[in-house]
């Protein structure tokens, strides 16, 4: 891995992530990422999240409403205005983040936008991470840029930090699948069908996103804990090869659900440190169901827990470097 005990310096690039990272908007514009934001659509509105619905505003409505939502990505357009307008503050470089395509694609609509920009380089990365795990790989650019890496150094960082990253999601009951094209592979009675057999038994599904940026499912219970029991072991068995881990927690709408992943996680089998905790924004709420619950851990070496907790505090993320 290339040396990073540099002096850090100022920003060189801008950096864009969108909403799908699960770090607030107001906690990113602190950091000096540009963010963003999905959409979520139901019947009575189209509102961008973060910025026009908060996710305590859209747990509390996705929860007692009949209403169907649907996220939907940034369009051409909305990246375009972002390239543009990073252009006008005098950026002549950006680096913007994504999420993989198969659960949320932003990435065609901004590689479609970076062709169409002019006198701008812009480097449109599909991370093939989603939630926590994006935010890991954020946060590994970000503390690349602090270091006064150039855009080609940080983006292909940031590639080799997704590459080590794994997120493994704890769905709830009535959640069968968290693709984009899962729906479009079965008919509609028979997703309803796996929906209501699945909630019938209680039963949960452990979700996992690796190298190829598709949810495979690992194991399926309806014992929380003992789930949570075979996450920690794959972090362990992970561990053995890659050293200590970063890893951060994730809940989409019931924080107390953390603590039935939290108790298996206290262990000495194996070095890890917590960076932090984050809440699902609603479009990833849409996609991993109420009550989801998660861990994304990427190699210590890769971006310490200090350093993402900076980040995710709003803290000067160049004195944990």
């Amino acid at each position: 891995m290339p040396n990073t005990a540099q002096t850090p310096k100022m920003e060189s690039f801008a950096l864009v992530c969108d909403s799908s990272c699960d770090i607030d908007c107001h906690v990113l514009a602190a950091d000096d990422v540009y963010f963003m934001p999905f959409y979520i659509q139901n019947a009575a509105y189209k509102r961008k999240e973060c910025r026009e619905i908060s996710s305590q505003e859209f747990y509390a409505e996705y929860t007692t409403s009949r209403s169907r939502f649907v996220p939907l990505a940034p369009t051409t357009e909305d990246y375009l205005t972002l390239f543009e307008d990073l252009q006008d503050k005098g950026y002549t470089e950006v680096l913007s983040l994504h999420s993989t395509k198969a659960i949320a694609n932003s990435y065609d609509a901004a590689l479609e936008a970076a062709k169409r920009v002019a006198n701008i380089k812009v480097c449109v990365l599909e991370t093939k991470c989603i939630s926590a795990g994006l935010a890991l790989v954020l946060a590994a650019a970000l503390k690349y840029r602090t270091l006064a890496h150039t855009l080609d150094e940080t983006a292909t960082y940031a590639a080799n930090v997704a590459n080590s990253v794994r997120f493994m999601l704890i769905l709830p009951p009535q959640r069968t699948s968290i693709a984009q094209t899962s729906r479009a592979l079965l008919p509609s009675v028979m997703n309803e069908a796996k929906r209501l057999h699945a909630r019938a038994l209680r039963m949960r599904r452990v979700i996992s996103l690796e190298r190829d940026g598709v949810p495979h499912e690992l194991y399926r219970s309806a014992d929380l804990q003992l789930l949570a029991g075979r996450i920690v072991r794959t972090m362990s068995l992970f561990s053995q090869k890659e050293g200590s881990l970063t890893y951060l927690e994730l809940s989409a709408g019931v924080p107390k659900f953390l603590s039935g992943i939290e108790k298996p996680l206290d262990t000495n089998e194996f070095e890890s440190r917590l960076a932090g905790s984050l809440n699902a924004n609603p479009s990833n709420t849409t996609r991993f169901g109420i009550g989801a619950v998660g861990v994304a851990f990427v190699p210590s070496e890769y971006v310490s827990a200090d350093f993402v907790h900076a980040m995710l505090a709003e803290e000067d993320v160049s004195a944990y470097i």
